[in-house]
């Protein structure tokens, strides 16, 4: 019983950091808050976020205090609609969400018909909840620009601050962990001081990066460099925060040629 106590205590103390802690993640969150035309709160109301891409819904409720959230969401483009008895559906459509975004998106419902419907296209969202500054390697950027290397890291340059270290003058070896990891960021500290993160989970071996997704897996990344969030931060220059691509409710692939 003696040598039994303390490992039962060491698990149950492991079991509750881990509930405890908030995983680094690379999905998107969507928040808001539901009022009327006075501005009166209205609670239950019926949020449906669908993703444009793979027409997966999630369902939420807003609760006493009109507020909502959808979390969890891949990187992509989303439409919400927004019910409530003795009030006209709302629909907002054109959100694009990116890697680890949070966004807010309020709604005002007018009286009306259940069966009316008001629609508005959304206006480009600025993340208001978060300090962390840092640039987002798009698609299409992954898959137009040259890259002879084919390592999707190495388009980190296009943000500013970020230096790839030269490798003897060579291109890198597409399975290259060396060159992938070889990137100056905040004032030139080096691998060392950087994390790697995939869909969230760390992506390293000491320092260098452990896995080089290939471009036409990768859906999009971002380059964190100044004032992150308390999920993040383990490092003195800057952090890689990739995101897979999850597929599309359309079939599709890709061929390509390397020589």
């Amino acid at each position: 019983m003696n040598r039994i106590g303390p490992f039962l205590w060491i698990v149950w103390l492991t079991c509750a950091l881990a509930v405890a802690a908030r995983g680094q993640d690379a999905r998107a969150t969507l928040e808001g808050r539901v009022t009327d035309a006075q501005g009166a709160v209205v609670a239950n109301a019926a949020v449906i976020v669908t993703s444009d891409d793979t027409r997966v819904k999630q369902e939420t409720t807003t609760n006493a205090q009109g507020v909502w959230a959808a979390r969890f969401l891949n990187p992509g483009n989303y439409t919400i609609l927004v019910t409530a008895p003795g009030f006209k559906m709302a629909e907002r459509t054109g959100i694009n969400l990116q890697v680890a975004d949070v966004k807010q998106i309020d709604f005002t419902l007018e009286v009306g018909a259940p069966d009316e419907r008001v629609v508005v296209a959304a206006a480009p969202l600025i993340d208001t909840t978060s300090a962390t500054s840092g640039t987002v390697i798009e698609a299409e950027a992954i898959s137009e620009m040259p890259l002879l290397s084919r390592i999707p890291f190495l388009l980190a340059t296009l943000s500013p601050g970020v230096q790839a270290v030269d490798q003897n003058q060579n291109v890198p070896f597409m399975w290259s962990n060396n060159a992938a990891s070889d990137l100056l960021i905040n004032g030139g500290r080096g691998r060392r001081s950087n994390e790697f993160l995939l869909d969230g989970m760390p992506n390293q071996t000491g320092e260098r990066v452990a896995f080089i997704p290939s471009t036409d897996a990768v859906s999009e990344f971002r380059i964190m460099s100044n004032a992150y969030d308390a999920q993040y931060g383990r490092q003195a220059g800057g952090t890689l925060n990739v995101s897979v691509k999850s597929g599309t409710k359309n079939y599709h692939g890709n061929l390509y040629y390397f020589h």
